[in-house]
C-alpha cells in the first residue's frame, strides 16, 4: 500500500495519526512509530521491493538496529498458526439480556468506542500545520456523539452493532445487536476481563510463531538493508528495492 492509498484510507486524507505521548506516521512502503519527547523511533517496513519485513528502532544518535525481519513468502504460514484464535474469541460470547443489565446496574452507551468510518470521520480532524496533517480526535464532537438511553428498551431501536456496558462509571465489557434473516433481533456481549486475557494469550501466540519464521540475525549478511544504518547510508532504500 504507498502512502497515498493510506492517506486515502484515513478520514480527511490525514497521513498520520495522533496517539498522544506518540505519533503514527505513514510513508511509502513504511510505516513509523515515533514517541513526541524524544527523537528516537521504529520503522516497520513493508518490504514491497524486497520481499523482507522487517521492524528496526532507530535511535537519536543515528544508530540503526533490526530488531525482527520475516520473508513476505512466510506470512501465509505465520497468520495459519493465528487461526485458533478466530473461535477462542467466539467462545468469549455471552447471551444479554436486558433485565439482567437492570437488576445489576449496569449502563449501556452508544459511540464510545468508534469503529465505522463515517463514525471515525466525524469525532477526528487534521492537526495543526505544526501536527503535519495528523489525524487528531476532537473531544467535543467525540462527546456529542456518546449516546446513552435512558430506557434499556430502546436498544432494540439503535442500528445493528457494537455497544460499550459501563458499571461505576468503568468499561466492564462489549457488546453486539444484530438481526437474523427472519427479523429477530439478538444480543451478545464479551467480558472486557475476558478480552484482556484472550488478548495475552494471543501476543504469546504470535510472539512465537513470529520467532519461528524470523530471520536468524546470522543470516542477516544476507539482506545488506537489515545491517544498514538508514541515518548514514543514503542507499538503504535503493538496497530494499533489489
Amino acid at each position: 500500500m504507498s502512502e497515498s492509498e493510506i492517506s486515502n484510507a484515513l478520514p480527511h486524507n490525514a497521513k498520520g495519526i495522533d496517539l498522544g505521548d506518540f505519533v503514527l506516521m505513514f510513508c511509502p512502503d513504511k510505516a513509523l512509530v515515533t514517541r513526541k519527547t524524544g527523537r528516537d523511533h521504529f520503522t516497520l517496513h513493508f518490504g514491497y521491493g524486497s520481499g523482507v519485513i522487517d521492524i528496526h528502532r532507530t535511535c537519536k544518535d543515528g544508530q540503526h538496529k533490526t530488531i525482527f525481519a520475516m520473508r513476505r513468502d512466510n506470512i501465509p504460514a505465520f497468520l495459519a498458526e493465528l487461526e485458533s484464535l478466530v473461535p477462542a474469541l467466539v467462545r468469549l460470547l455471552r447471551p444479554l439480556r436486558l433485565g439482567w443489565l437492570a437488576r445489576q446496574g449496569i449502563g449501556i452507551a452508544w459511540g464510545a468506542f468508534p469503529t465505522e468510518e463515517a463514525h471515525i470521520s466525524r469525532v477526528t480532524r487534521l492537526g495543526s500545520k505544526r501536527q503535519r496533517r495528523r489525524l487528531v480526535l476532537d473531544q467535543e464532537k467525540f462527546l456529542s456523539e456518546i449516546y446513552a438511553p435512558e430506557h434499556y428498551d430502546e436498544v432494540w431501536s439503535q442500528p445493528d452493532g457494537q455497544f460499550s456496558l459501563w458499571k461505576k462509571g468503568l468499561v466492564i465489557g462489549m457488546a453486539f445487536k444484530s438481526t437474523d434473516p427472519y427479523g429477530n433481533g439478538r444480543l451478545a456481549w464479551v467480558k472486557l476481563r475476558d478480552l484482556n486475557r484472550l488478548s495475552g494469550q494471543a501476543w504469546n501466540l504470535m510472539r512465537e510463531a513470529a520467532l519461528r519464521y524470523a530471520i536468524p540475525e546470522s543470516e542477516y549478511h544476507n539482506y545488506p538493508f537489515l545491517q544498514l544504518d538508514p541515518a548514514r547510508d543514503p542507499e538503504l532504500d535503493k538496497l530494499r528495492q533489489l
